[in-house]
């Protein structure tokens, strides 16, 4: 029997050592694949980080030519000669294609305000509509900025004149009854 008792206690032996040594093996492999993993995930998050500041330097310049030649248009004394109209037609081109939807909305809603000659103020509004939306394409989805936000430092009467204020705060239908216009979207409806 000793014999048996000795091949019973190095099988023992055995086993508590390979159970061990299998845990570890396991947990290596474990651990490899874990890394591999993790790597990957974080190659993808850094190729997704370079395709972000691409289309940002792209929505910037998409943008930035647009809101300048928007803003000089709404400047005091500015002639319709000295815009550039080709920041329209380049933004109408890009637009599509690095635009939101919100601002691709707003952008075609505003054209179709020149288009349908809309009131001034009727394109105020639409105007800082456009900005809002372009302001949360290019980054800030979150901006709390409101339309008098977006036009308070270019009127001088926004707040002490109720009718300047009333062009940004009423709702949208109830600014274009009280400015005798009908926005052409709604003709659909």
């Amino acid at each position: 029997m000793p014999e048996s008792t000795s091949w019973q206690s190095a099988a023992l032996a055995f086993v508590l050592v390979a159970i061990p040594a299998a845990i570890s093996l396991w947990a290596a492999i474990s651990s490899r694949r874990s890394a591999v993993e993790s790597r990957a995930s974080q190659d993808e998050s850094a190729r997704l980080q370079r395709l972000e500041a691409r289309v940002s330097v792209q929505k910037y310049d998409v943008y930035s030519s647009i809101i300048v030649t928007l803003g000089k248009a709404l400047a005091p004394g500015n002639k319709p000669e000295d815009l550039d109209i080709n920041a329209i037609g380049k933004f109408q081109t890009w637009a599509v294609i690095y635009a939101s939807d919100g601002a691709l909305g707003a952008f075609g809603r505003f054209m179709q305000g020149t288009f349908a000659n809309a009131p001034a103020r009727v394109l105020l509004r639409l105007y800082s509509e456009f900005v809002i939306e372009a302001r949360k394409d290019m980054g800030d989805e979150t901006t709390q900025a409101t339309p008098v936000d977006i036009l308070a430092p270019r009127l001088k009467d926004l707040y002490t004149n109720k009718e300047m204020t009333a062009i940004f705060t009423l709702p949208f239908e109830e600014l274009c009854l009280k400015e005798n216009w009908s926005a052409p979207w709604d003709a659909n409806d």
